[in-house]
Order: structure tokens, then sequence, then C-alpha cells
């Protein structure tokens, strides 16, 4: 993953999954990885973009990853929510219906 420095450069998930394929390693583990290595930043400026990884080269890119992260926190906060909200409809449909 070093050496996917800038967008140009990214390194595609199928193609790490190949990779690994061969050392016996499954999608499942390399998930695991990938995150691993992005929380515990030994990847410094690791940034995923449309299904591939790259170092980010410039504070605009850094940015623009920040604010797509963003849109995704917002996006499963929302469905989150509407979850939250079927469940508590769920609850009240079997109390209504089978009593408590």
């Amino acid at each position: 993953l070093f050496k996917c420095q800038g967008i140009g450069n990214r390194i595609y998930r199928r193609q790490i999954d190949a990779k690994m394929v061969v050392l016996g390693v499954g999608p499942e583990r390399v998930t695991d990885m990938i995150a691993h290595i992005r929380k515990k930043n030994l990847v410094p400026c690791l940034v995923t973009y449309r299904g591939g990884y790259y170092v980010a080269t410039s504070r605009s890119d850094m940015m623009d990853y920040i604010s797509r992260l963003d849109y995704t926190i917002s996006d499963l906060t929302r469905q989150l929510e509407d979850l939250c909200n079927i469940k508590e409809a769920a609850r009240k449909q079997c109390k209504e219906r089978f009593g408590t």
C-alpha cells in the first residue's frame, strides 16, 4: 500500500483479494487486515476511493476523503434512526396483536 501514492496509483480491492487468496487469505480476513491498518494508522493518509486504496499526497486529497467520511457517517446515522423506528413499530405491533 505504501507504493500506492496518489489517486492515479490506487490499488483496487479486487487486486488485493486476488494477491491474498494465493497466500490463503480470504476476503473477510483482508477486510479485517485493512481495517486494522487504517485504525492503527500503519499507513499514514491511507484513503479509500471507488473500490480502491491509495496514500493521499495532498491536503486536498485528505479533505475530500474526510468529507466523504462525513457523508457516510450522516447516511449511516439516518439508517440507524430508521431501524430504531422500525424496531419500535414492530414492538408496538407485537404488543397490540399478541399482548404483553
